[in-house]
């Protein structure tokens, strides 16, 4: 199985962190609100089901362009309304001030920089480093939007293809102290995965694999989702060169114990879905809702499992849980 060097991103990178949907971090300028903001606009992220918006590449276009971006060019792409693969559900509505983005680069033919920014001049910043005869180079990108919708491309050099896939936007939201701020969702992503045994055939070098096949094995990551929620369900960004049978279970235990055991039977969540195989060098996206209802008691954290006798490659893992 193909070594990927796909994932470093926040949306998509295996590391240890816990993101709210109400996150105080900034965007190209712009506030992101949080619980000490109190009234006045400031921009809110929603989530969207992951969509491509563009891919240049001549043998798979997707959006209005089939050619790489030249040397020095500057590409303009609308991002408001249906474009590209972000349709019905995943379109991105007129009050959108800024997308989350995953971007990929491909076939570079020099080393370059692309600078992605939405309206006025180019900012002179690097978003993505592409190389020629690389991996696909990939980086989560956080791009404002212009008034008109629409986001700037820079390519500094040479030729290179330029993939953007879109897993949601910023639109502007009135915090008014009149009423008390609650998250709409709870992310749980990046989760720090670990195997189960030493003679684990799962190795990691940026993304876990599982590679070659082996008998059924597991990773394990350790979550404390607060008290009194129930999980919605789970998102799984994976790599797979054939259909591929796994379990992803999430455990809830008493804080301490060692083994994954609830207050009742109930308290296990498990999904048991193929997947299909992917693109070679792409990754897929596979969704799955909750068939067993968890609630989180107090006194007890949670563990999340991904188990596969087959090869597999695992980007991330995101559980949600419905609005407070």
């Amino acid at each position: 199985m193909t070594r990927l060097h796909l994932i470093r991103t926040r949306w998509a990178a295996v590391g240890a962190a816990l993101a709210i949907s109400l996150g105080a971090v900034g965007l190209g300028g712009l506030n992101i609100a949080s619980a000490d903001v109190s009234s006045g606009d400031r921009p809110v992220f929603i989530p969207i089901a992951p969509c491509r918006l563009l891919d240049t590449r001549a043998a798979s276009p997707v959006g209005p362009r089939a050619t790489p971006l030249g040397s020095g060019e500057t590409y303009t792409v609308t991002a408001h309304g249906d474009n590209g693969r972000c349709t019905g559900a995943s379109t991105i509505p007129v009050d959108a001030v800024a997308l989350a983005t995953n971007v990929t680069s491909v076939r570079a033919t020099a080393v370059t920089f692309l600078t992605f920014w939405g309206e006025g001049a180019n900012p002179g910043t690097s978003n993505l480093n592409p190389r020629p005869n690389a991996a696909p180079t990939p980086n989560s990108v956080n791009t404002p939007l212009s008034t008109a919708g629409t986001f700037n491309i820079y390519n500094d050099a040479g030729t290179v293809d330029v993939l953007v896939d879109v897993n949601g936007y910023y639109a502007l939201h009135d915090h008014d102290d009149r009423y008390e701020l609650k998250p709409t969702q709870l992310v749980i992503d990046g989760l720090a995965f670990r195997p189960q045994s030493s003679t684990s055939n799962w190795t990691f070098d940026d993304v876990w694999e599982h590679s070659p096949s082996a008998p059924f094995q597991c990773l394990v990551a350790d979550v404390d989702l607060p008290i009194g929620v129930t999980l919605e369900g789970a998102e799984l960004h994976y790599q797979a060169p054939a259909p591929t049978a796994f379990n992803l279970v999430v455990g809830q235990r008493a804080s301490g114990a060692e083994s994954n055991a609830g207050p009742a039977p109930s308290n296990l969540v498990q999904f048991v879905l193929p997947l299909p195989a992917t693109p070679p060098n792409e990754f897929g996206v596979q969704t799955m809702a909750v068939n067993t209802s968890l609630s989180t008691a107090p006194g007890y954290s949670q563990t999340v499992s991904i188990c596969t006798a087959q090869d597999l490659t695992i980007g991330s893992v995101r559980l949600t849980h419905p609005p407070a």
